[in-house]
């Protein structure tokens, strides 16, 4: 097997691997390729079942090129990474599906996480003010919580009325759930947007004083103050602004009248399920496309209602008031 460092699409990064024939001399039976491909095979098995364009892939032909590749694989190998690397770069519109390293707690010590960047605010006078959020992916449960605290806390703190600007520059994306109860003090309850999988079975997400609630069920129970602010929510993004970013995007000019602002998004507007490989790998797969509130498609890039230039906050409002939006 060689291994070879790939870079598929903006925001997805894998290893992409050619399976070829090992040099070795060992050939392993049928009971011992099952043995070592045990993981893989189930979640090929799972992608097959959960995929949104799963009809369009050769699945039988991808299992048999993992049993091929571990025929001749050396017995005390993983060969997970590498046979479900094939399988990614084999997915049509992969781009949001992706496989990634993180390992689990292992002998008492936990892994090691980036430092986590959190929501920060600040008041720029004359009645606006700035929330930055930034993406949350990879952060640890303690620190998803922190972030949405201190996004609550700055929007709470503020009077009710003037102009928040929600900052999501650089916001790749992350946990959709902890974005939406991070902005919940300037949203309504009500309908946010669906997702429809590959069996065209749709999926209602709404947003309820209790939580996010998906296909009548609440994801994470929470007491979310809705409505405190009542003013103007500007949203200010730009082209890295992908999944769970664009979904606030979405969610924000339904539930606060929210306007768009920046650059034309990712378009990464697509819903993943993660999947447990073993205690490094998980997997995440677009399991669903999106519609907006009123059950039309969402496809590719979100597009802002002015595209603006502005590097700083303060430039920002200048081209806000020029366009007559402030």
């Amino acid at each position: 097997m060689v291994i070879v460092a790939y870079s598929d699409t903006p925001g997805v990064v894998f290893e992409r691997v050619a399976l070829v024939e090992s040099r070795s001399d060992i050939e392993n039976s049928a009971e011992q390729i099952a043995v070592l491909g045990r993981s893989a095979f189930a979640a090929l098995k799972y992608a097959k079942d959960v995929y949104f364009k799963s009809t369009a892939v050769r699945w039988a032909a991808l299992e048999a090129e993992f049993r091929k590749a571990l025929r001749r694989a050396p017995r005390d190998f993983a060969p997970e990474g590498a046979l479900l690397s094939v399988m990614l770069s084999s997915l049509p519109d992969r781009k949001h599906s992706s496989l990634a390293f993180q390992p689990l707690e292992r002998n008492g010590r936990k892994p090691l996480h980036r430092q986590d960047v959190l929501p920060s605010c600040v008041d720029l006078g004359d009645g606006v003010r700035v929330l930055t959020l930034p993406g949350t992916a990879g952060m640890s449960a303690e620190a998803l919580e922190r972030y949405v605290s201190m996004a609550n806390a700055c929007i709470l703190a503020a009077p009710s009325d003037g102009t928040w600007i929600f900052d999501l520059r650089g916001n790749t994306g992350g946990n959709e759930e902890i974005l939406l109860a991070s902005a919940a003090p300037a949203l309504s309850a009500g309908p946010l947007y669906a997702w429809v999988n590959g069996k065209g079975v749709v999926q209602k997400v709404d947003l309820t004083p209790r939580g996010k609630r998906t296909a009548g069920t609440i994801w994470k129970e929470r007491a979310l103050q809705l409505e405190h602010f009542r003013g103007k929510v500007v949203l200010w993004a730009d082209s890295s602004c992908a999944s769970s970013c664009e979904m606030l995007i979405a969610a924000s000019q339904v539930r606060a009248h929210g306007i768009f602002v920046g650059e034309p998004t990712a378009g990464l507007t697509t819903a993943n399920e993660s999947y447990r490989v073993n205690r490094e790998l998980t997997l995440q797969l677009t399991a669903g496309s999106m519609l907006d509130a009123d059950g039309a498609a969402i496809e590719g890039s979100l597009l802002p209602r002015l595209l603006v230039t502005s590097q700083t906050a303060a430039d920002l409002v200048k081209e806000l008031r020029q366009a007559g939006i402030l």
